[in-house]
């Protein structure tokens, strides 16, 4: 789900009154920023590729020429400088939420404490283990524990029943 990078400005909003999520879509999937930032893209009219070159002022973006097309992507005014020049976004899985879930074997829990708390995955020994480690007790809910240890029980002997059954029909052919 990753893709090249494209570069972009991000101008970190002075005035946190007004959340603005920005998005990027691209081979179908959704990228998002974690922080409220107005996005704007330097667009070089003739190559219609994105360019940067330093951070810009308010200033800046009105006293640039026709080459460049601005696109803006809300209608707020910015104000001041720009804090940060992103080139880097996060996966975004289900929709909403970042996932640090980057190895295999983990669990993903789907609620935090608060909206500015990061995400939590944890290992999959410690799901359903009597000891709550996501933050509204997910990790131990009965419907996802109920079918966890029964693959953590039984697993191993479906497999081995299986692979008899399937070695069996094999000889006999």
């Amino acid at each position: 789900m990753y893709f090249y990078l494209t570069l972009f400005i991000c101008l970190l909003l002075t005035d946190f009154t007004c959340i603005i999520k920005c998005q990027i879509h691209t081979n179908n999937s959704t990228y998002q920023f974690q922080k409220p930032y107005i996005l704007k893209n330097i667009l070089n009219s003739n190559q219609n590729k994105v360019i940067v070159k330093r951070r810009f002022s308010e200033e800046d973006f009105k006293k640039m020429n026709n080459q460049y097309a601005l696109e803006q992507k809300n209608q707020q005014s910015l104000k001041g400088i720009a804090d940060a020049i992103q080139n880097t976004i996060e996966p975004v899985y289900g929709g909403d939420r970042p996932s640090n879930c980057e190895q295999k074997n983990l669990y993903f829990c789907p609620s935090r404490k608060s909206y500015y708390d990061d995400w939590k995955c944890i290992k999959l020994e410690d799901l359903c283990d009597s000891h709550p480690d996501c933050p509204n007790y997910e990790d131990e809910n009965p419907t996802i524990c109920m079918f966890h240890i029964l693959l953590k029980n039984q697993f191993q002997n479906f497999v081995k029943v299986v692979k008899t059954i399937l070695e069996d029909k094999r000889d006999k052919r």
